[in-house]
């Protein structure tokens, strides 16, 4: 059974158009958490990535619109074979459930696996960025170091992804105690409606009237008052 095609609605947000309301999502969530961040940065052997995460190792993000953890690994293919020898993330349309640590994944973290067996090295710190074809969960926490919003994967290796923290056998725990279901869902609202440039909402503002014509999108309640007339006629 084929799945379902799912269509990106395209989506300006702080200045930058997305090919989905989900990408779009998914860099308000970024900064959110104060995660610098360049979409579509480059080209690859026949792929685009869609975010690059500016952290100490430079992490390349893939969005998905999976709504289950074992979709993501329709995309693991082109980033191995796309030339990118570092570490790479895949994530879906949501946040997932973390059955072994009792906490929130981030999606699937490839790469930066022991290129031993892992009862020699306990975990793959000494080997981060390496380009190795693996996968894991990646384990969203608050980091005990830098304190930053960060993720390690669940069971190889331990690093904060965010700063480069690490102390070789276990994840820095002990950070903020960061709400990341509420921050999901306020990047949502970041980009709910397509016509509101959502920049200024980050900072406590209200966004501007979007009739801008630099914004490329009718206002919001000019739209749905044009709606209601067209109903009427």
């Amino acid at each position: 059974m084929k799945r379902a095609v799912k269509v990106g609605i395209p989506t300006k947000y702080n200045g930058t158009q997305f090919r989905s309301r989900l990408e779009a999502r998914w860099a308000a969530f970024f900064d959110l958490l104060e995660w610098e961040w360049e979409y579509e940065p480059f080209d690859l052997a026949g792929y685009i990535p869609d975010f690059v995460l500016c952290f100490k190792q430079p992490l390349l993000v893939e969005v998905k619109p999976a709504i289950q953890p074992d979709e993501l690994g329709d995309a693991f293919d082109k980033i191995w074979n796309s030339g990118w020898n570092k570490e790479a993330i895949v994530v879906g349309a949501k946040l997932f459930s973390d059955d072994w640590s009792q906490g929130l994944q981030m999606g699937q973290l490839l790469g930066g696996f022991a290129l031993s067996t892992w009862g020699d090295v306990h975990d793959s710190e000494n080997t981060h960025g390496a380009r190795t074809n693996g996968s894991d969960a990646a384990a969203l926490f608050g980091c005990g170091q830098c304190k930053r919003a960060s993720f390690c994967h669940v069971l190889n290796s331990y690093q904060c992804r965010a700063s480069g923290c690490w102390d070789g056998d276990h994840q820095l725990s002990g950070g903020p105690d960061f709400d990341w279901l509420s921050l999901w869902r306020e990047a949502g609202n970041q980009v709910q409606w397509r016509g509101v440039d959502a920049r200024p909402l980050l900072r406590g503002r209200p966004g501007p009237a979007s009739n801008d014509p630099k914004l490329g999108y009718p206002e919001v309640s000019s739209f749905f008052g044009n709606l209601a007339d067209m109903l009427d006629d």
